[in-house]
């Protein structure tokens, strides 16, 4: 038996429980009747319950065949279970400092995707360096073979930077270690910081690759970083190779979290069985309780990976939740079980099995709705985090809310069918633990005292409480990825991105010398400011010679625009209105990083008083959500409770009751608040969450105690012995469930994620003060609110039944007249391999409808880039074709380029291209040496242009249906950057439709040609053609006018001086 020998008759027993079950469901008749012994024993029940065995075999039977069921199921869907972990989990969805980072991606060209960021390092003691050509040639070759992976999206190393370097009268585009001699690759690396110290080492023996994955899942993450390192070990099997960043962090996060779930599930069971069996004796309710907390947390996890719920780290929680709500349900009912299993045989009843079932159905009923509202109660604290605007705090309420009620359902379920097959001991040693909390109303009002003042100064030590956290300090310190990232955060100027955007009402402000020489002062101080690992402007790509006067500074800016991707407009805007100033932050606590933020601001809005500065990036944006989430977290501890109150107001129908079940409550938290503050722990939402659970936990045993006084005292004031006894009752289960709280929480301890030891640490920091609220202050309360100072205070009376219970630019640049010659250069020229009769005829066909001698037109070309924006530009366009292709291009428009000239001569064995800038009325020469990249940075490049480009290459038809051919081109080794291009004929018009272009396997680019014209006599142009780059996700399109050709065009058009006019 649960409790010493009774004193009370069965009479007053079944009062109490008649007054219970009125406080639970009214004076209504039906739902207050209790089986008696009289129920028992009345012979015509016990004659069809002997006849009716069957009855009690088909309920457990029914009910197996249904867990196991659950089993089988669970076993088919958590192998599809989603571990997920991201920074971006605890942002809310609609904070306006995601409205301002996009708008910020949008003006700057910023690509938001986080790479991978793989470190080479070369053995110390080999004579090699990143910046020999040995070096250079194996990170081509690195970059190459990264590339051509389909999961990758963009590599950028050393050997990618490009730059503009320029003689007397010459200009040269391209990347820097294709375009200077060896002799200089050091000494300009050297000078340039946003290589030197982003991308190598000091002793140049370390460089850093980045890879920017596709949008995979964490799994897919994982996979990727250890085929991306198997790749490159492969090339340099005497270096060490080692992968950090964001992606690799959540990635292997990722990984963590689930070996850290099977832990917790095996110590879940382990912990809660052990617990079990010290309070309850007896194999067959520690059997049940194995099967049930098996098969509500395996069928929770099933359920989350069903619906494709992300098992974030918050959920991590979760088994262990809903395990310390099972073992509590079972605790409850196999006490009061054993109990009436007491009395069966006390009462000399015969136990045949339908007898058994029947008596265990009537506890279940008892304990069903108390059970149901300490259940309730605890899901409520949780779903109130569902109003959250965190995504992932909002699935994790949600998931928690709903598991806790399906436990409570489950263990319901599950002991309907086999808990009659049970016979559960209480353990001697526990069944007085009451008497020590009945004990302390001696001393009532000094607990009272001593506890709301500890509770009050506790309190206000929170507003001392430490939200300064770092970013990635989230896995162990051992694991490979932190360390990684750590180097590189030091190493490498720094992981953590932040943007200072200074804005003016001025055109062209940020563009003028005196600006450009304010920005380079600017920027030289901050290099040795704390905190600031790297710092970038467009004054950074700039040479001396660049700043030295207006117009050399404004020729600069426009030769940036003949790279393929221009990198000044990732720092400044084309009407000069914007300036980026792109940091790289060390990982610091977030009070450091606000004022390394606060010294940026300050220095660049002294130099530019008149300016706006908006801070943005990572380093804003994460640091100020994590405050802002995790305080909502902890203060929004009230909005929990006041949801509470109001279902407590139901449940007690009166207010004051559920007032008084608020008041022990506010201990936790308030405990909580002075720990973390006198600890200085570092604050995240995973440690702010603390707050809402134990507030849904520690509801529970308030419930219990306050559910079985009003019981005992109906509407009247409590008198101190009905006090006592209710604690004499409740005592003892409330303290089991503490305990069984305590020892589940232990098992954060034993977790490798620092976040989930402190977490782990609190949690039982809070179970043991809500245990304190709620059997030593709450009795003690109880005591000094209703009993006189008169009434017997010594006396202490033996319990009774344990009856119910309670229970988240720049310009682009432009080849418009090249466009128009597309045609040509989509369709071979005759080859000097051989090529099959059916394909030759068919390419004498459409070179006939498009082969002109000259072109003349006035084009539109609207730029498409990634994240939306779009760029007008309208020039005109001529061309001549003799034994050379000759191009010129004037543009009309935008104002900051208008009168710039383009002229370009294209023969057999070479290309030559000049370019006019009307700031420094100079012609110069322009020398490209990355055939593959854009001509003046479109996505075109001179293979798509040049009609003898593919002169030597194996063509075929690939395929033919009805309405077109498709011809598959494959370039000579050497010839082409491409490795096949893909031409689609009309059948009907002999006219290219589409062309494709492929390097490896992968569809790398796309051009459709739409809207032909007769524009001569038989011949025919494109109205539109509409270019698709599908690496960098570019798109243009170019809009003929006017289109005339075979008009006479002069080649005098064609001369350097007549560059210089606008004579089209």
């Amino acid at each position: 038996m649960l409790f010493p020998k009774r004193q009370l008759d069965l009479l007053k027993k079944c009062a109490q429980k008649y007054a219970i079950a009125t406080f639970f469901f009214g004076p209504r008749s039906g739902f207050n009747k209790r089986t008696s012994s009289e129920d028992l024993s009345s012979e015509s029940q016990v004659s069809f319950w002997k006849n009716s065995p069957k009855t009690v075999k088909l309920v457990s039977l029914l009910i197996g065949v249904f867990t196991g069921a659950l089993f089988i199921f669970s076993a088919m869907e958590i192998p599809h279970l989603n571990t997920s972990y991201s920074i971006k989990q605890f942002f809310p969805e609609h904070h306006p400092l995601f409205a301002r980072g996009l708008e910020f991606q949008k003006t700057f060209y910023i690509q938001d995707t986080p790479s991978f960021l793989m470190v080479l390092d070369l053995p110390k003691n080999s004579p090699r360096n990143w910046l020999k050509s040995h070096g250079v040639a194996t990170l081509k070759e690195i970059s190459s073979q990264l590339s051509q992976n389909e999961q990758v999206q963009r590599v950028f190393s050393l050997v990618d930077v490009e730059g503009v370097f320029e003689t007397e009268d010459t200009l040269t585009v391209g990347k820097i270690f294709d375009t200077l001699p060896e002799k200089s690759w050091k000494p300009y690396v050297e000078e340039q910081k946003l290589i030197s110290k982003r991308l190598l080492s000091k002793d140049q023996k370390s460089t850093l690759v980045l890879v920017q994955p596709t949008a995979m899942g964490p799994q897919e993450l994982r996979a990727l970083s250890h085929s991306l390192k198997a790749q490159v070990q492969k090339i340099l099997p005497e270096s060490k190779i080692s992968i950090g960043g964001i992606p690799a962090i959540q990635g292997r996060f990722a990984e963590k979290l689930m070996s850290e779930l099977k832990i917790y599930l095996v110590l879940c069971f382990l912990i809660f069985c052990l617990a079990f069996s010290f309070l309850i004796g007896g194999k067959s309710p520690l059997m049940l309780l194995i099967v049930t907390l098996g098969a509500a947390n395996l069928s929770a996890l099933a359920l989350l990976a069903r619906f494709n719920v992300a098992f974030s780290v918050l959920l991590t929680t979760l088994p262990i939740i809903l395990s310390i709500v099972i073992a509590s349900l079972s605790v409850h009912c196999f006490h009061l079980w054993s109990e009436r299993l007491e009395w069966i045989k006390k009462s000399k009843q015969e136990l045949h099995p339908f007898t058994r079932w029947k008596a265990s159905l009537s506890v279940l009923k008892e304990l069903a709705l108390p059970n149901f509202l300490g259940s309730l109660t605890t899901a409520v604290g949780f779903c109130s985090l569902a109003l959250s605007d965190v995504p992932v705090i909002r699935d994790y309420g949600i998931a928690v809310s709903l598991a806790v009620m399906w436990g409570w359902a489950l263990s319901h379920f599950i002991l309907l069918g086999f808990m009659h097959l049970t016979n559960p001991r209480p353990r001697k040693q526990t069944q007085s633990w009451g008497l020590w909390a009945a004990n302390l109303l001696r001393w009532s009002r000094p607990i009272v005292v001593v506890t709301a003042i500890a509770t009050v100064v506790a309190g206000g030590l929170g507003k001392n409480i430490n939200f300064s956290s770092r970013l990635f300090d989230d896995l162990p310190k051992n694991e490979v990825a932190r360390q990684v990232t750590e180097r590189i955060d030091k190493d490498f100027g720094g992981v953590i991105p932040f943007d200072l955007v200074l804005k003016s009402n001025e055109v062209g402000h940020f563009k003028s010398f005196e600006s450009a020489l304010k920005i380079k002062a600017g920027l030289k101080k901050l290099e040795g400011l704390h905190g600031v690992g790297s710092v970038a402007s467009y004054t950074q790509l700039l040479d001396k010679k660049a700043l030295s006067s207006k117009e050399q500074l404004a020729e600069a800016l426009f030769l940036f625009t003949l790279s393929a991707e221009n990198p000044a407009q990732q720092y400044v805007t084309d009407d000069g209105k914007q300036l980026r100033l792109a940091f790289q932050l060390l990982d610091l606590p977030s009070d450091q990083m606000f004022a390394v933020q606060a010294q940026a601001k300050s220095i660049f809005l002294e130099l530019f008083p008149n300016a706006q500065a908006i801070p943005s990036g990572l380093a804003v944006r994460a640091h100020t959500i994590n405050k802002e989430v995790s305080e909502s977290l902890i203060f929004g501890f009230f909005e929990s409770l006041a949801l509470i109150f109001l279902v407590l107001i139901f449940i007690f129908r009166s207010p004051v009751w559920a007032l008084i079940s608020c008041v022990p409550n506010f201990i936790p938290p308030a405990v909580l608040l002075g720990a973390m503050a006198i600890f200085e722990t570092p604050i995240k939402p995973t440690i702010a969450l603390i707050f809402s659970i134990a507030l849904g936990l520690a509801f529970n045993n308030t419930l219990y105690i306050l559910g079985r006084l009003k019981g005992l005292c109906g509407r009247k004031t409590p008198s101190l012995t009905q006090i006592r006894q209710a604690l004499m009752q409740e005592a003892s289960p409330c303290s089991f469930e503490s305990l069984l709280m305590f020892f589940g929480f232990m098992i954060f301890l034993t977790s490798s994620f620092q976040v989930n030891q402190t977490f782990g640490v609190y949690m039982l920091v809070s179970i043991v003060s809500g245990f304190v609220g709620d059997l030593i202050f709450l009795p003690s309360f109880l005591k000094s609110l209703f009993v006189k100072s008169s009434q017997d205070g010594n006396k202490i009376s033996k319990p009774e039944d344990h009856g119910e219970n309670l229970g988240n630019a720049a310009l682009q640049k432009v080849a418009s007249l090249l466009l128009i010659g597309i045609a040509l250069s989509l369709t071979p020229a005759k080859s000097s391999a051989e090529v099959p009769k059916e394909v030759q005829a068919l390419l004498n066909r459409v070179q006939k409808k498009v082969e002109a001698t000259d072109d003349r037109a006035r084009a539109k070309m609207i730029i498409k880039e990634p994240n939306g924006q779009t760029k007008e530009r309208e020039m005109k366009i001529i061309s001549l074709r003799d034994d050379q292709f000759y191009t010129r291009i004037h543009i009309l428009s935008p104002a900051d380029v208008k009168g710039t000239g383009f002229l370009a001569h294209v023969s057999k064995d070479e290309e030559k291209q000049w370019i006019y800038i009307p700031s420094t009325k100079k012609v110069r020469r322009v020398v490209g040496n990355n055939k593959g990249a854009g001509i003046l940075g479109s996505e075109l490049t001179v293979e798509d242009l040049d009609p003898t480009a593919l002169r030597s290459s194996n063509v075929r038809i690939q395929s033919k249906d009805k309405v077109k051919t498709v011809l598959e081109v494959i370039p000579q080794k050497g010839s082409s950057p491409y490795s096949k291009v893909l031409t689609a004929i009309s059948n009907k018009a002999d006219l290219p439709l589409r062309t494709i272009y492929y390097k490896g396997s992968k569809k790398v680019k796309m051009v459709d040609f739409k809207d032909y014209k007769k524009v001569a006599k038989g011949i025919w142009r494109a109205q539109k053609i509409h270019v698709q780059n599908l690496e960098n996700k570019r798109e243009t399109d170019v809009i003929l006018e006017d289109m005339k050709s075979n008009t006479g065009v002069d080649k005098d058009q064609f001369t350097q001086n007549a560059l210089k006019f606008d004579s089209l």
